[in-house]
């Protein structure tokens, strides 16, 4: 079901848009699911110290009502990970 829509925004400028709300509703409710899925989201973080990379691309979820555990070998980053997520290091990218 789709609609145009004008949009006034100046007297000399108009704005006319199709809208598809069926398009727009089914997307609002794949985002809120998504929301209600994960609890906790991070992505894409980088962190380097002194040109060494600590953190590369890291992508981490927390799902709500489960328990869960980071592990892996020393230096990998786990700690790192965390302060980022605590606030610590606060320049990631």
């Amino acid at each position: 079901m789709s609609k145009v829509i004008s949009l006034y925004l100046m007297p000399f400028l108009s704005l006319s848009v199709k809208f598809d709300y069926e398009k727009f509703i089914k997307s609002i409710i794949q985002e809120l699911v998504a929301m209600s899925a994960n609890h906790l989201s991070m992505r894409g973080i980088n962190l380097a110290f002194a040109g060494f990379r600590a953190l590369a691309h890291v992508d981490f979820d927390i799902k709500s009502g489960s328990v869960h555990a980071l592990t892996g070998a020393n230096g990998v980053g786990k700690s790192t990970l965390m302060a980022v997520l605590c606030g610590t290091h606060d320049r990631y990218q």
